[in-house]
């Protein structure tokens, strides 16, 4: 097994994606070389379900895809700016078949794109809702699970019966949580 690690800074330094060995956490290889697609500053790093590697590229405002296995750049997932995205760090492939991204800066909010051609879709949670103000990370969140942050920050836990699903993220180290249900639409929090 392998894990993949981002080589996070400024748009002059240095930006590649290391590849180490997941069992000794030993250097194998550059898996994305540098600035490879415009590659400046990756947040996030997801492999997807079709096994290729998505990167929110920060400075850009765009997701960047590479080839799963070989690291070759596929092209920008989502384009610069697409529906208004601004800063992009978190990001999940939803179980309702879309891509989430967390958009941290200007027009800040959870977006979602289609999971296949990167189109901008709507505006999942908009700013202000349920508290978002600079959204960092995002989890969908199973009922058979449950996530809790140490300390005094809140728990979440949430009733089966009610069939419906929670998104999770963080916003300024709080956890914050939107429900919606199995159509992909916000429920009430």
């Amino acid at each position: 097994t392998s894990g993949t690690q981002s080589q996070n800074g400024p748009a002059t330094d240095n930006p590649q994606i290391l590849r180490f060995d997941g069992a000794t956490g030993a250097f194998k290889d550059i898996f994305v070389s540098t600035r490879s697609g415009g590659l400046e500053n990756p947040y996030t790093l997801l492999f997807g379900p079709d096994g290729n590697l998505y990167v929110s590229n920060v400075t850009t405002h765009s997701v960047l895809r590479y080839q799963g296995s070989s690291g070759a750049f596929l092209g920008a997932f989502v384009a610069p700016g697409s529906g208004g995205l601004s800063r992009p760090t978190g990001m999940a492939f939803g179980p309702d078949g879309l891509f989430y991204v967390a958009s941290s800066f200007g027009n800040v909010g959870i977006l979602r794109y289609n999971a296949t051609t990167g189109a901008f879709v709507d505006t999942f949670i908009p700013a202000g809702r349920g508290g978002m103000a600079g959204p960092t990370d995002i989890l969908f969140y199973t009922f058979e699970s449950q996530v809790t942050q140490s300390g005094s920050a809140p728990s979440v836990a949430a009733d089966p019966a009610s069939g419906n699903r929670l998104l999770v993220w963080t916003d300024n180290q709080v956890v914050n949580v939107q429900p919606f249900d199995s159509d992909g639409h916000a429920t009430s929090a």
